[in-house]
């Protein structure tokens, strides 16, 4: 299934919501200048419903802060084209975020993982360990499977990562 980020207005709205709440949260109009943006890209096309010019035109960021993570090599060659000066990533978000320098303020994990899988708690844990203070993590995850009946349990992924989280000492 694929989907067209720059005209899913599901996608649209919930980049403008994430938007909304760190502002809320954090009291900052935009990323702070030292600070980047971090995502799962997929393709980033010029329109201005794209994420990174979606962010830009928010305010939250420049370019060069965004970093964007794709494992399909074909889609970080075309946004290396059309937005140079953001930085781009092939290969999994684990292995991209442990490899380079991470010092993201906001980080967008919109992922095709099930709530209850453990792919989804690896990916969240692994990020929140990574991150430095301050740094503001959304998650999107899936609730049911498209193609089945299945409903995923939510609560599970919080399970999960309280679990995954080592105590403060």
């Amino acid at each position: 299934m694929k989907i067209d980020y720059d005209r899913s207005l599901s996608k649209i709205n919930a980049r403008a919501e994430n938007v909304r709440v760190f502002r809320e949260i954090t009291g900052l109009e935009s990323i702070p200048e030292d600070r980047e943006y971090w995502t799962l890209c997929n393709k980033q096309s010029e329109s201005d419903y794209s994420e990174i010019n979606q962010m830009v035109t928010a305010g939250m960021i420049q370019k060069c802060q965004f970093h964007g993570v794709d494992r399909d090599g074909r889609y970080i060659r075309k946004n290396r084209r059309l937005h140079p000066t953001a930085h781009w990533y092939v290969g999994e978000w684990l292995e991209i975020i442990a490899n380079n320098t991470f010092n993201p303020s906001f980080v967008y994990l919109d992922t095709w993982s099930f709530a209850d899988y453990w792919i989804a708690t690896d990916l969240v844990t692994a990020t929140m360990n990574r991150s430095p203070s301050k740094t503001v993590i959304f998650v999107n995850v899936m609730l049911n499977d498209p193609r089945s009946s299945r409903r995923f349990n939510k609560d599970l992924l919080l399970k999960y990562i309280v679990q995954s989280i080592p105590a403060k000492r």
